[in-house]
């Protein structure tokens, strides 16, 4: 890993749809299908129009997405 700053790859930073979607590589509707069957990190509603997902939970779906459980359910 390059000299990245401690706050960048901190497991409680939110992120937003682009970064998400650089991460996972599934397109918006990929990821809300998934995650009402329990298979993606379940989102946060920041505003009407925002909302963000745990870069820790995201990280962790994509060290293994086809066997990820939903922490919560």
């Amino acid at each position: 890993m390059t000299n990245l700053s401690p706050f960048l790859v901190h497991p409680d930073r939110l992120i937003r749809e682009p970064e998400c979607l650089e991460l996972t590589s599934l397109s918006r509707s990929q990821r809300y299908q998934l995650e009402k069957r329990g298979r993606f990190p379940n989102r946060r509603q920041l505003g009407n129009r925002s909302v963000v997902w745990r870069l820790g939970d995201v990280l962790e779906w994509c060290k293994s997405p086809e066997t990820w459980p939903n922490p919560v359910a």
